[in-house]
C-alpha cells in the first residue's frame, strides 16, 4: 500500500511538472467596452461629420438621447448614494434607487413612444406604397 501511494504521488508530481507552463499564459487582450461618455462622443462626432441617410440619422439621434439619459441616471444615482452615506440599510438604498428609476423611466418611455410612432408611420407608408404599386400593374 505504501508503494502504491508513493507511486501515485510520484506520478502526480511528474505530470504536474510536465504540463506546467513557464510564466503566465499568453492570452489575447480583450477589447475594452467603451464608456457611455466615449459612446456619446463617438455618436456626436458621426452626426456632425458624416453625410447620413435620414433613417440612420434618426437612429443615431435616438441612441444619443438614450445614452444621455443613461448617463444622467448614473450620475444621479452616484450622487444619491453619496448623499445617503455608507451607513444606510440595503432597503433604504433600494428605495432610493427605485424612486430614481421611476423618475428616469418616464423620459425613456417618452423616447420609446416617439420611436414607435416613427416606426408605425414608416410601416403605414410602406403599406400604402405597396398598394399603389400593386394597383399600377
Amino acid at each position: 500500500m505504501k508503494k502504491y501511494i508513493t507511486l501515485l504521488i510520484a506520478v502526480a508530481i511528474t505530470s504536474s511538472l510536465a504540463f506546467a507552463v513557464d510564466g503566465k499564459r499568453d492570452r489575447p487582450e480583450r477589447p475594452k467596452r467603451p464608456t457611455l461618455e466615449q459612446q456619446i462622443e463617438r455618436i456626436g462626432g458621426i452626426l456632425e461629420d458624416a453625410d447620413l441617410s435620414d433613417r440612420k440619422k434618426a437612429y443615431l439621434e435616438n441612441r444619443l438621447a438614450v445614452l444621455g439619459i443613461q448617463s444622467e441616471f448614473r450620475a444621479a444615482l452616484k450622487e444619491k448614494m453619496a448623499e445617503l452615506g455608507k451607513e444606510t440599510t440595503k432597503e433604504e438604498r433600494h428605495e432610493a434607487m427605485k424612486t430614481l428609476r421611476e423618475s428616469f423611466s418616464e423620459a425613456l418611455h417618452g423616447l420609446k413612444v416617439n420611436r414607435r410612432e416613427v416606426f408605425e408611420r414608416r410601416r403605414q407608408h410602406r403599406k400604402k406604397a405597396g398598394k399603389e404599386a400593386g394597383d399600377g400593374e
